[in-house]
């Protein structure tokens, strides 16, 4: 059983250890930006959702680049390659590895993008290009970004939707816009290259968490997100799934540097040299902890109640809610 003072000792030794693994060399940090489709963004518009249902489903979902495909031949054959919403655009090398890899057979390819930051790897591979705009509804009201959509038969609505432009002959559209009655786009197309096999998306928004998850006014995506791959994996065996991470941007960078380091030196022999004196007055210092709580919580009793501040909705998201389901019903009765 461990006395209270060698307790304190043995956490203090713990933490001054962790401090001299830290002094000896450089830790960095690494966060995706809140406002990326990256799959390490949990918020909104990131693709975390996506990445973890698939997971779920039984791939073997990783993070990794077109380097990182190009060298792990022990996967070809099997791997699918995805690319959501890139904030920064493929290189010609970049585009050029995958190209071969997809029309070798090698890996399949889903693109899901209307920045046109992947239009030279989307070109190279299928001649397809991503139009430089974005649809606006004119059945949603005064959310004309909200855009209806007709995919694998399927009726939803999504956001950030651009359209697909020289889509060759041998192409099959499985997803269409219809920002306006009778007027439709084509916004999702399977390609057949060489030995190979690419799913070009135009919208990246139908893979993301908030359109995953179904947040309102937005109707849930994840079967069809869900349905898409598996369109990929019947024309090709997909086992692995390789979600890029290397086209987004991310947060800053934290080293640790020779100053920091020296720092933490300085704390590790003030540490050291307070060790004894707080040995020495264990009972003052465990009589303290016990008092501290009871402390505070007079402290927070006797704070005054904050006044709730009321959240307005910037749209009426019940009509909105119910636009949509008149889309839908209207797209049953045909």
């Amino acid at each position: 059983m461990l006395v209270p003072g060698r307790t304190l000792l043995l956490l203090l030794v713990i933490f001054s250890a962790a401090l001299v693994a830290a002094a000896t060399g450089n830790i960095y940090t690494r966060s995706a930006s809140i406002y990326s489709t990256s799959p390490e963004n949990i918020f909104m518009t990131g693709s975390h959702d996506f990445y973890s249902l698939l997971s779920q489903k039984g791939y073997r979902v990783i993070l990794g680049s077109p380097n990182y495909v190009a060298t792990r031949y022990y996967m070809y054959g099997r791997t699918l390659y995805i690319v959501l919403g890139p904030d920064k655009p493929f290189t010609e090398d970049e585009a050029s590895t995958l190209a071969k890899l997809v029309k070798d057979g090698r890996i399949a390819l889903l693109v899901a993008d209307e920045t046109g930051n992947s239009n030279k790897l989307v070109e190279k591979i299928t001649g397809i290009r991503i139009s430089s705009d974005m649809l606006e509804s004119s059945v949603t009201g005064r959310l004309s970004y909200i855009v209806p959509l007709i995919c694998l038969g399927r009726v939803i609505v999504s956001t950030k939707v651009a359209w697909l432009e020289n889509i060759p002959p041998s192409a099959k559209v499985v997803c269409w816009a219809e920002p306006s009655p009778g007027k439709r786009y084509p916004v999702a197309a399977l390609v057949k290259t060489g030995k190979g096999v690419a799913l070009i998306v135009s919208d990246s928004s139908i893979f993301s968490n908030f359109e995953i998850e179904g947040l309102r006014p937005f109707l849930s995506t994840r079967s069809v997100a869900l349905s898409l791959v598996e369109l990929v994996a019947k024309n090709y065996p997909v086992h692995y799934i390789v979600f890029d991470n290397t086209h987004y941007i991310t947060g800053r960078v934290v080293e640790v540097s020779a100053f920091l380091r020296a720092s933490i030196s300085g704390v590790i022999d003030v540490l050291t040299s307070l060790s004894s004196w707080i040995k020495s007055r264990i009972h003052a210092i465990l009589l303290a902890v016990i008092a501290a709580p009871l402390l505070a919580s007079i402290l927070v009793v006797g704070l005054p109640e904050k006044q709730r501040e009321e959240h307005r909705e910037i749209v009426n998201v019940d009509e909105v809610i119910e636009t949509i389901r008149t889309i839908v019903e209207g797209r049953r009765s045909k």
